[in-house]
């Protein structure tokens, strides 16, 4: 980074069209162009033969993607080239000349991107390779979300690997051993098969907030067996309803705290207005009361939880405005310095300070659910006209809570959800009726729902396979099995509706759930006329509002392919949008709409639903049927 009284002339490059060779592998314009006063010039030799002579100060990429300035190189240190890493044969003073200095407009690529996920992989893979030579038999297992993730953290091991002076145990690339200890590297973003089998000790999950956690509890049940289990979650909190925020959360909380350099203030690395004030400096951080510049290094981390501290759930943030790697290099420091002065302020908070500010992206909004409460009838109306033989299709649908829930981890609040819909004559599907249960009292809750069922004179019901067969047989006991679908929800290649291809229950069936999803969010965001209708919002909001809490995000599977899967958001509950979409499915089937490939699966469920006014309604008394207490 010239200063100003480095320059000799500005050169006018506007029409030019002059590109330079990116570590990208792209061509990028250059922006503008200097002519420096006679500046010390120094000259760097590597063993293959390459040369460079530029300014003393002229950065260059070393080794793990460290910028160094030029004449702090020496002998037998690796520098980054076109060809890879070349080791350094000399570096020298080279007397003194007028030089050029050029800004390109290309973002850099290499190794601090944006700062953090380098820190965390390097620290990641120090801690694994630290501990696996420390102690016997020690199990470490890193978790990525993306086979990105993995093959750029494989890579750095694999580098920080090189640098010790003994041969370290097997050298498979997602595999060390060392003795008894083991090192192992997977990726898990459409499903948890790769963490399955596998005891360890130690589990570090990279860029949580990528990661679906609904994979956690296979992933952490690696630990069961081990007298030390250890878990890490570490990455960049963009939105509040990921993972990782809800971690952190719950964790200690630990900030980092400066004093200024009069030593009349506490500088907080947590709060958003300081960190803006300590980042407005060009030099480099500065104290928002002195205007002095800053050791962000004389400092310590106050943990605001110390219940969670104490029970080891510790957490702490890190800003890139205290990693020196970035204060200490002008580069480096000159990009968090322009981005908190040219970027809208909420992704500076998310990208350079690590703050959560805002939800996910959401593929409908409140606004869109407000528009289908459209239904003029209040719930003795529907009764009513349920038992009148209105409705040509009557469906409820059940996601079962409990199993959902992990409360060692706190991940999601979980409830069982019971949903009715009605097809009306003209063709749209009515909300009829929901109702959210507690606890874990299976049997009464299952009572209550068949109540309810037969009650609006239900003809189907399908149900999520949730906590199994057990909790699925309390609805058979009083609903014939033909008329009960299980769900099962599959990954985004499956079908769309499918029969399971191993052992399964009788008219258990897989459902994509990206499709199934999908197709909901589109027939309420798209559909004109309204073809899904409930009653009025202040009725039926705390319900609907639970389908805001999923998202649709990318993931890889095995070969690499990027496809979308739907993560819902780490702490709030989604049951009431899986309790619909199980009922909507089959209303979806019975309009004709092509869901199920499988010609089999296609003539058995016509068959079931080619007259559903046969499908008679037990005369039972249904008061035995309501929840104890």
């Amino acid at each position: 980074m010239l200063k100003s009284n480095e320059i000799a002339e500005e050169l006018d490059v506007s029409d030019q069209n002059i590109k330079v060779l990116c570590p990208d592998g792209e061509y990028h314009c250059v922006l503008k162009l200097f002519r420096t006063i006679p500046m010390a010039v120094w000259r760097l030799s590597t063993i293959t033969g390459r040369t460079i002579r530029a300014s003393r100060k002229h950065l260059l990429v070393g080794k793990f993607g460290f910028l160094h300035y030029l004449y702090e190189y020496g002998v037998g240190d690796e520098v980054l080239t076109e060809d890879g890493y070349e080791k350094i044969l000399s570096c020298r003073s080279d007397g003194e000349e007028e030089l050029y200095d050029m800004e390109v407009d290309s973002e850099d690529h290499l190794y601090y991107t944006d700062g953090f996920v380098s820190h965390n992989s390097t620290t990641f893979a120090a801690r694994q390779m630290m501990y696996a030579n420390l102690m016997t038999g020690y199990r470490s297992l890193y978790v990525a979300p993306h086979h990105t993730h993995l093959e750029t953290y494989q890579n750095r091991y694999s580098e920080m690997e090189a640098l010790w002076r003994k041969p370290l145990g097997h050298q498979l690339k997602g595999h060390k051993e060392y003795g008894r200890s083991v090192v192992e590297m997977i990726y898990c973003g459409e499903n948890s098969l790769n963490a399955r089998g596998k005891t360890v000790d130690e589990v570090l999950i990279d860029e949580v907030q990528s990661f679906d956690p609904t994979l956690l509890e296979d992933v952490l049940y690696t630990q069961t067996t081990s007298r030390m289990p250890t878990t890490i979650y570490a990455g960049t909190a963009m939105s509040i309803d990921t993972l990782l925020e809800a971690k952190w959360q719950d964790s200690s909380m630990g900030v980092w705290m400066v004093k200024s350099p009069d030593g009349k203030h506490w500088l907080n690395f947590y709060d958003a207005n300081t960190l803006f004030a300590i980042c407005s400096d060009a030099r480099g951080p500065i104290c928002p009361y002195t205007k002095k510049l800053l050791d962000v290094t004389k400092g310590f981390f106050v943990h605001g939880n110390m219940k969670a501290y104490n029970e080891g759930r510790i957490g702490i943030h890190v800003p890139q405005c205290i990693i020196t790697d970035l204060t200490n290099n002008p580069i480096q420091w000159g990009k968090i310095y322009q981005k908190v002065k040219r970027t809208d302020p909420n992704k500076v908070m998310q990208e350079c300070f690590g703050i959560a500010v805002a939800t996910g992206a959401r593929e409908i909004t409140q606004r869109d659910l407000q528009r289908i409460c459209t239904l003029d009838a209040d719930e003795d109306t529907i009764k009513d006209r349920c038992k009148r033989g209105y409705y040509r299709l009557v469906v409820s649908g059940c996601d079962w809570g409990g199993s959902d829930y992990n409360t060692a981890t706190k991940t999601k609040q979980s409830y069982t959800v019971h949903c009715i819909l009605g097809l009306a004559p003209d063709g749209t599907t009515d909300i009829l009726h929901y109702y959210r249960y507690s606890g874990m009292d299976y049997e009464s809750i299952a009572n209550s729902i068949i109540r309810d069922h037969y009650e609006y004179k239900g003809q189907l019901i399908a149900t999520d396979f949730g906590v199994g067969a057990v909790y699925n047989m309390q609805i058979r006991k009083k609903i014939p099995f033909d008329q009960h679908f299980i769900m099962t929800y599959v990954g985004p290649k499956s079908a769309p509706l499918a029969e399971p291809k191993g052992p399964h229950l009788p008219n258990q069936l897989s459902l994509n759930k990206t499709e199934a999803i999908s197709a909901v969010f589109s027939d309420v965001k798209f559909l004109t006329p309204q073809k899904i209708r409930c009653r009025k919002w202040e009725d039926m909001k705390d319900y609907l509002l639970d389908w805001l809490n999923l998202f649709r995000a990318p993931v890889e599977n095995e070969s690499g392919e990027t496809k979308f899967k739907y993560i819902r958001a780490a702490t709030k509950p989604d049951d009431a949008l899986h309790a619909f979409t199980f009922a909507y499915v089959l209303i979806k089937f019975f309009i004709g709409e092509p869901i199920v490939n499988d010609p089999t699966l296609q003539a058995r469920l016509r068959e079931i639903m080619a007259h559903p006014d046969e499908i008679k309604t037990p005369r039972i008394d249904i008061s035995q049927y309501f929840v104890s207490g």
